[in-house]
C-alpha cells in the first residue's frame, strides 16, 4: 500500500458516504468531494474533469454518481501531488494531507507553517503566508517528530475554535472536527513511532 493509500483510507474515515447538509458550506458531498469543490476546478481544470469524470459539466447528478476511485483521483490531483507528499514522511503527510482536504490547501499549509514555526529547530522562522515553497517543505520535514504532530494537532484545533468564534452556526460541527483532529494526531504518532 502507497502512502497515500495509507493517508487516503485515513481521510475516507471522515469523508466518507453522501451528504447535503445545508449548513456545510461546500454544499452536497460524496466522499468528500463537494460541489463547491468540482465546481472550483471546472472553472479552472476543466481538462482534468473530463479526464476523470468523463465531464466539465458540475450538477447534482455529477456529484451523486461520483465513484469513490474517482474521488481518490481528484484529491491526490488537487491535495496530494501538489505538495509533494510522497517526499514527506508518513505522518507528515497524513496531517497535510487530511487538513488539505479538509481546510483547502492555503489553510492547510499556514497551520502547518505556524506549527513548524513552534519548533526551536526552525530558524528562521517562516512566513505564515499559505505558500507551499522550499522552506515550508524542508519545515514539514521537522514535524516528524512527537513535538511536531502535538504543534500541528493543536494549530488545527485552533483554527477550528476561529470558525465556530467567528461563525457560530458552525458549532453544530465541532464535535466532529475536533474528533477527526484527535484521531490525526493518533494516527500521525503512530506512524511517527
Amino acid at each position: 500500500m502507497t502512502n497515500f493509500e495509507k493517508c487516503q483510507e485515513f481521510v475516507l474515515k471522515w469523508e466518507g458516504g453522501l451528504s447535503d447538509d445545508p449548513e456545510d458550506k461546500g454544499g452536497l458531498t460524496k466522499y468528500g468531494v463537494s460541489m463547491a469543490y468540482l465546481q472550483n476546478l471546472a472553472k479552472s481544470r476543466p481538462s482534468v474533469l473530463r479526464d476523470i469524470l468523463g465531464t466539465a459539466t458540475v450538477t447534482r447528478q455529477t456529484v451523486k454518481s461520483l465513484t469513490k476511485d474517482q474521488a481518490w483521483r481528484l484529491f491526490k490531483y488537487s491535495f496530494w501531488d501538489p505538495f509533494q507528499l510522497d517526499d514527506q514522511p508518513l505522518a507528515v503527510a497524513l496531517c497535510a494531507y487530511d487538513m488539505n482536504v479538509n481546510h483547502g490547501s492555503f489553510n492547510a499549509m499556514k497551520i502547518m507553517q505556524r506549527a513548524a514555526n513552534l519548533l526551536p529547530c526552525v530558524m528562521p522562522k517562516l512566513s505564515v503566508d499559505g505558500k507551499f515553497g522550499p522552506k515550508t517543505r524542508a519545515a514539514m520535514r521537522l514535524l516528524n517528530c512527537p513535538d511536531g504532530i502535538g504543534a500541528v494537532a493543536n494549530k488545527r484545533q485552533s483554527f477550528y475554535d476561529a470558525i465556530v468564534r467567528n461563525n457560530p452556526s458552525q458549532k453544530a460541527f465541532i464535535k466532529g472536527w475536533t474528533n477527526r483532529c484527535n484521531a490525526m494526531k493518533r494516527q500521525a504518532l503512530a506512524w511517527v513511532g
